[in-house]
C-alpha cells in the first residue's frame, strides 16, 4: 500500500538545474498481462495452461453489447488488429493460441504505482504522471482511467543529488534501461516537462539532456503534441504551419498567448524549465512485521511455536498502539538450507481484538508442520486498516447490542475463514432471472481481495447482477416475488391427477407418500430462457406453475411441463 503526496519542485536557470528522469511504458497494460502469464507458467500447477504459452495478447472491453479491442500487443497490431475492432474480427487475424482477457485499467494503474514505490530505492522523490495520479487518488474518477491515453502511463524520478547512490546520470539511465527491458522508454532532462516530452516522442532512448541548452536542441524536432496540449490546439497550430516545438519557439510568446490562450504558453514554459511542475510523489507505507533470527537453529517444535506466539504478541501490540487492524497475516519460515515456507492466515474482516486473534491463530500455528532446522521467522500484517471507535452498549444485556452482535458475527467468520478458507464461506444471492433455477446462486460471503484491486466498473456490474437475500426471507422475498423460500434443485418428479388443461392436481405422490390436495392456485406460465438451453431434459420451454396446499398444511410450488405433461415439485413454503 502506498500513499501519494503533492510537492512543488522548481528549476531555474540561475541555480544548478534539477534532473528529472521519466520512464514511459507505451505497452504497460500488455506488459502487466505478460508478467501475469509468466508467473502462471512458472507455477507447476499452471504450467499446462495453453494461455501461458501465448505470444499474442488482446485486451477487450464491452461497447454496445459487443466485445471490442481496448489494447493489443505489437505482434497483433502488425497483423492488422486495431483498437475498437471487434474481438471476432481480431481473432480471425491473429493465431489461434492468442490470449485475451478483460481490460482492467485500475489494475494497471495500481501495478504502476507499485513499481513507482519500488523505485524509491533510487530517489526519495518518485511520482506518477499527473493525469494518472489525479484519477487514481479520487475513487470517483476511477472510471476515467479506461479513456486515459497511454502516454500518461509513466514514472518520474528526481535524481538530483543522488550521484553517490546511483552513479553518473548517463550511466544510471543506461543501467535502468537494461533493468526495465522491453518497451520502456527513458529520458533525462533538467525540467519535468522536457523529460516527459523526450520520453514520449524522442526517437532515441535513453534521451539525455543535462542542460537547458541541450534540452532545447533535443526538443526542437519534437511534435507540438509533446507539450501535453489537446488535439484541437494541435490542429489549430498545424493550420498556421507550426508542427514542432522548434517552430513554436520562433514565434513571439505574446502573440501565441493572444491567439491560442495561456495554456500553450504555460506548457511551453514548463518544457523550457521557467515554470515549476506539480509532482505527485509516491511514498511507501510503513510495513508492520516482526522478524526473529536465531543464532542456534530451532529444532524443537515447542520452541518454534513459542517464538511465533512471541512475534504475534509483539506485532499485535504495535498495531494496537497505532489503532490499526488487519485482515491477513503472513508467516515466513526459513530453514538452514535457505528454503522459505510461507503460510497465509486470512481473516473474514479486519480486527484488533488480540484475545480473539489468539484463540484462532494459535491453534493454526500449533498444527503447522515444521521440517529441518529453523533459522529465522517473520510475521507480517497485510491489508492493514484503521480501526473505528464505537460506543459501548448503555444497558446490561450486551447480547441486545447490535455492535456486540456484529463483532461476534465477524469473529465467527474469522474463525471459519482461517480454518476453512474464505472461498468456502458462502451466502445466498439473487440473480436477475425469472427462471427459478437461475434466480439465485451461492457466491463466497467474503470476496477474496486480489493483489490488484478490481475496477469500479466491474464492481458496479457485479452489484447489478447480485443482491444479497434479506434476513427475513419469507416475509420480504415471498411477498414481493410470490416465490417459496426453499427451492428444490433439481425439481423432483411426482405422480398426480389433475383436471386438464389448467387445473391444479387433486392428489400427488411425492417421496413415496400419497398426499391429498386441499386447495390450489394457478396456473402461472413461465417460459425458460431458450438462449441458455433446456434446464430439464425433455421438459420443453414452458411450464405451468401451481401453488397447492396438502393435507399436512404444507404449501408446495409445483409445475407441469406443457410438452411432456409431467409434474414436478419445485418449492416449499415453511
Amino acid at each position: 500500500m502506498v500513499k501519494i503526496l503533492s510537492l512543488h519542485n522548481e528549476s531555474t536557470h540561475n541555480t544548478r538545474p534539477r534532473l528529472y528522469l521519466c520512464i514511459y511504458f507505451p505497452e504497460w497494460s500488455i506488459d502487466v498481462t505478460q508478467r501475469k502469464l509468466a508467473a502462471l507458467a512458472a507455477d507447476k500447477s499452471s504450467s499446462s495452461q495453453a494461455s501461458s504459452e501465448s505470444k499474442t495478447i488482446l485486451l477487450t472491453t464491452t461497447a454496445m453489447n459487443q466485445r471490442i479491442i481496448a489494447r493489443a500487443c505489437r505482434l497483433s497490431r502488425s497483423l492488422g488488429v486495431r483498437q475498437k475492432m471487434s474481438l471476432a474480427l481480431a481473432q480471425a487475424l491473429v493465431p489461434s493460441d492468442t490470449y485475451h482477457e478483460e481490460f482492467d485499467p485500475l489494475r494497471d494503474a495500481y501495478a504502476l504505482r507499485a513499481l513507482a514505490a519500488w523505485c524509491l530505492r533510487f530517489s526519495p522523490i518518485v511520482g506518477l504522471d499527473f493525469e494518472l495520479s489525479q484519477r487514481l487518488l479520487s475513487p470517483s474518477r476511477h472510471h476515467e482511467l479506461a479513456s486515459l491515453a497511454r502516454q500518461h502511463y509513466g514514472i518520474t524520478i528526481d535524481i538530483t543529488g543522488t550521484t553517490h547512490i546511483n552513479g553518473e546520470p548517463e550511466q544510471f539511465c543506461h543501467k535502468l534501461q537494461a533493468l526495465l527491458c522491453g518497451t520502456t522508454r527513458i529520458a533525462l532532462a533538467p525540467s519535468l516537462g522536457g523529460a516527459w516530452a523526450l520520453s514520449r516522442y524522442s526517437s532515441k532512448t535513453p534521451s539525455i539532456a543535462l542542460s537547458f541548452e541541450s534540452l532545447a536542441t533535443l526538443s526542437a524536432p519534437l511534435p507540438v503534441r509533446a507539450l501535453r496540449i489537446d488535439a484541437a490546439m494541435c490542429r489549430a497550430l498545424s493550420d498556421i504551419g507550426v508542427y514542432t516545438i522548434g517552430d513554436l519557439n520562433l514565434l513571439q510568446r505574446q502573440s501565441l498567448g493572444q491567439r491560442f490562450g495561456k495554456t500553450l504558453v504555460y506548457r511551453l514554459a514548463q518544457v523550457s524549465g521557467s515554470v515549476s511542475e506539480h509532482v505527485s510523489v509516491v511514498t511507501q507505507a510503513p510495513a508492520y512485521r516482526e522478524h526473529a533470527i536465531f543464532e542456534v537453529p530451532l529444532t524443537n517444535r515447542h520452541a518454534i511455536t513459542t517464538a511465533l506466539k512471541h512475534l504475534f504478541n509483539k506485532l499485535m501490540a504495535k498495531l494496537s498502539l497505532a489503532h490499526l487492524a488487519t485482515s491477513l497475516f503472513k508467516i515466513s519460515i526459513t530453514d538452514t538450507e535457505g528454503v522459505t515456507i510461507y503460510k497465509a492466515l486470512p481473516l473474514a474482516s479486519a480486527t484488533s481484538n488480540q484475545a480473539h486473534l489468539e484463540s484462532i491463530i494459535h491453534p493454526i500455528i500449533e498444527s503447522m508442520r515444521f521440517c529441518g532446522e529453523i533459522c529465522s521467522l517473520t510475521l507480517e500484517a497485510l491489508e492493514v486498516t484503521r480501526t473505528s471507535q464505537s460506543q459501548r452498549s448503555l444497558h446490561g444485556d450486551e447480547t441486545k447490542d447490535p455492535t456486540a452482535l456484529n463483532c461476534a458475527f465477524n469473529e465467527l467468520l474469522n474463525s471459519f475463514s482461517v480454518r476453512l478458507g474464505k472461498d468456502r464461506i458462502r451466502k445466498a444471492a439473487l440473480t436477475p432471472s425469472h427462471t427459478p433455477e437461475r434466480s439465485f446462486k451461492h457466491p463466497p460471503l467474503i470476496a477474496a481481495q486480489p493483489l490488484i484491486k478490481s475496477s469500479p466498473a466491474t464492481s458496479a456490474a457485479s452489484s447489478n447482477h447480485e443482491t444479497s437475500l434479506p434476513l427475513n426471507l419469507h416475509s420480504i422475498y415471498s411477498s414481493t416475488f410470490d416465490r417459496p423460500p426453499l427451492i428444490v434443485s433439481p425439481p423432483e418428479q411426482i405422480i398426480s391427477i389433475a383436471m386438464l388443461p389448467d387445473k391444479p392436481p387433486s392428489w400427488i405422490r411425492w417421496r413415496g407418500a400419497k398426499l391429498s390436495i386441499i386447495t390450489g392456485l394457478g396456473p402461472e406460465r413461465l417460459s425458460l430462457e431458450w438462449w441458455r438451453g433446456d434446464l430439464l431434459q425433455g421438459a420443453g420451454n414452458e411450464r405451468d406453475y401451481f401453488t397447492i396446499q396438502d393435507e399436512l398444511g404444507r404449501w408446495l410450488w409445483v409445475f407441469r411441463c406443457r410438452k411432456s405433461l409431467s409434474w414436478f415439485v419445485h418449492g416449499i413454503w415453511r
